[in-house]
């Protein structure tokens, strides 16, 4: 069903969260864009939330929306902190944010 595949989404987005977390805990300097954008694209981020949004009563479902819009958000701000010029080492101020 359209529930459990959500879920099960949900699952993998947080090992693979996990897992970059842990990857450029090791190394800063680590490209993760390819990674990011594969793993977190936004539309399907959003649509893996959208699928779960409707198991919660209305009140729980507005608070889960804006959890939902932080996440996408979070996604963004990280693909373009992520980015780093060829050559040149991520800023303390970029490192902080992708950690």
């Amino acid at each position: 069903s359209e529930v459990k595949a959500a879920l099960k989404d949900l699952r993998n987005l947080y090992a693979s969260a996990k897992s970059l977390r842990e990857a450029v805990n090791a190394d800063g300097q680590l490209d993760i864009s390819r990674a990011l954008r594969a793993d977190f694209e936004v539309t399907k981020v959003r649509s893996t939330f959208n699928a779960l949004n409707p198991l919660f009563d209305k009140d729980t479902q507005k608070g889960t929306d804006r959890l939902q819009r932080g996440i996408i958000q979070d996604i963004v701000e990280i693909d373009t902190s992520a980015q780093v010029a060829p050559g040149k080492p991520r800023s303390p101020k970029k490192l902080a944010i992708v950690q």
